[in-house]
């Protein structure tokens, strides 16, 4: 049983994800409700709130991880994750794009394009416009200085043409969507004028600043606020009892499992924190005590 308990403390963080996701079925059947909705030709962009560490990040992965539908492409780029500048996003969302559509298109295994030159190969597969975008990126970021709205504008229109040459309807998740505005001061004006009028390219957005996402989607502007918001919850003590049985290697009373739903509030990351800790002393003293819990 201690042996049991001792995996549970260095769970891989894919496992952890995995617990994470537990009760967010509601919430995956409505974004594939409307990835459906954008196959037959609607055109949906959705924003996805919630605190830090509710599982908005395990919610998306988990959506696109079991999308498989030729005729829809799912890229995903985490925002805290890149350099916040011009060239940092438009490298990561052209590097996601091609090797996305990549991947799709052959049964044999892609490497990541880490490198502009890596992406040059890549892109030079799929034919001459992917590898005349790559061109002009690379080109542009050998100057000293280059329009930064410019390089913005073409990122976003090689987009739509990628769906329209290969016949899918995109959806790109951006995740942190609130870390763009360090990219650009007029990062949202840019991405309202270009996208807005594209039929096949929809933004699945997600954030945790409530400030911002309020000042972006309000009714005043007719972009963002065009698009469909999605709060994910706390779970309920159900669901955080489902939760707390699913980290443990053991079982805990309703009681315990009671106290630590009130202590956390519901909050997923917390609960599993929680739940590692008392595995500790469980593996430590053989037992759990309530002053423990």
């Amino acid at each position: 049983m201690h042996n049991a308990i001792m995996h549970n403390l260095f769970m891989h963080k894919a496992v952890i994800q995995i617990l994470m996701f537990i009760n967010r079925t509601r919430e995956l059947a409505i974004l594939n409700q409307h990835s459906q909705s954008i196959k037959s030709g609607a055109r949906i962009n959705i924003a996805l709130f919630g605190l830090r560490r509710i599982g908005k990040t395990e919610l998306l992965l988990q959506f696109r991880n079991t999308v498989v539908d030729e005729d829809l492409l799912v890229s995903y780029i985490n925002l805290q994750k890149i350099i916040p500048d011009t060239e940092g996003f438009v490298k990561a969302y052209s590097k996601e794009l091609i090797y996305d559509i990549a991947r799709q298109n052959t049964d044999e295994e892609v490497d990541y394009p880490y490198e502009m030159e890596d992406l040059l190969i890549l892109a030079a597969k799929l034919g001459d416009m992917e590898t005349r975008h790559v061109r002009k990126l690379m080109s542009t970021f050998k100057q000293q200085e280059f329009a930064e709205e410019e390089l913005l504008d073409l990122t976003f229109r090689f987009a739509q043409k990628l769906a329209e040459k290969h016949k899918k309807k995109i959806i790109f998740i951006l995740d942190e969507f609130q870390e763009l505005l360090q990219v650009h001061s007029r990062f949202l004006q840019i991405m309202r004028s270009i996208t807005e009028k594209q039929k096949d390219v929809n933004y699945w957005i997600s954030g945790s600043v409530f400030s911002v996402f309020d000042e972006m989607l309000n009714h005043k502007n007719p972009f963002f606020g065009q698009f469909i918001r999605i709060t994910l919850e706390n779970f309920n003590r159900e669901s955080t009892h489902e939760l707390i049985d699913s980290t443990l290697g053991f079982k805990l009373t309703e009681n315990h499992k009671d106290k630590i739903y009130k202590f956390t509030n519901g909050q997923p990351h917390y609960t599993v924190v929680v739940c590692r800790k008392i595995s500790e002393q469980y593996a430590l003293y053989g037992k759990i005590n309530t002053k423990q819990v």
